[in-house]
């Protein structure tokens, strides 16, 4: 199943932003930096971006360096907040006219199917238990987005696919791993934060121990 977003916008490039930017409104980011998270190289990625600050999707903000008296060089507005290094950042436009239907659209629209999320974990070797929740139901606030219970989970392919779910839904991806003798253990022991998971919102992709 293909991106919904991406058949939308027809560029993955483009699909990939706008959920970076929609899901940390608060956030200014460097092209290197968008390109590190949105998993594609500079190049297309800046061009991607100076249509969408053309559009006034974006804005932009050149953070400088200041005189050694403590006041900048330029009258440029400095960005409040957390200390930037110097550079160019950019960040979402929360007075964009379509706003609101692009936030209700990037939540709709999850990228990767259940069969497709499903095929990923089987990869990794070992899962017996595969719970999602949060992020890849467009839901905010879960206690965790990922529960992962196995053994001999191959951990580099874990880290490779969380990556890239990362790069896709534009956001952590809040995940927990554990052996099957600890989740046995902490089930039977009404663990608080397996309970608080398996009675709220969610879905099992792969599920062996037919909970």
């Amino acid at each position: 199943m293909e991106d919904l977003l991406e058949k939308i916008f027809d560029s993955p490039v483009r699909a990939r932003l706008f959920r970076l930017f929609l899901r940390n409104p608060e956030k200014w980011f460097k092209v290197g930096e968008i390109s590190d998270r949105v998993q594609f190289h500079p190049r297309p990625v800046k061009a991607q971006i100076n249509r969408l600050h053309a559009c006034g999707f974006l804005k932009r903000k050149r953070v400088l360096r200041r005189e050694k008296k403590g006041r900048p060089k330029t009258t440029t507005k400095i960005i409040t907040g957390p200390k930037l290094s110097p550079g160019v950042y950019y960040a979402v436009n929360l007075e964009f006219d379509l706003i609101k239907e692009l936030q209700q659209l990037i939540y709709k629209a999850v990228p990767r199917s259940e069969e497709q999320l499903t095929d990923r974990f089987k990869k990794i070797g070992g899962v017996k238990l595969a719970l999602v929740s949060g992020v890849f139901m467009g839901l905010d606030n879960m206690r965790a987005d990922l529960l992962l219970v196995g053994d001999n989970m191959n951990q580099q392919r874990l880290k490779k696919m969380l990556v890239t779910l990362e790069a896709e839904f534009g956001t952590e991806v809040n995940y927990t791993t554990m052996t099957s003798h600890d989740f046995a253990y902490r089930f039977d022991m009404f663990d608080r934060f397996i309970r608080d998971i398996l009675e709220g919102p969610h879905k099992k992709l792969i599920n062996k121990f037919k909970i």
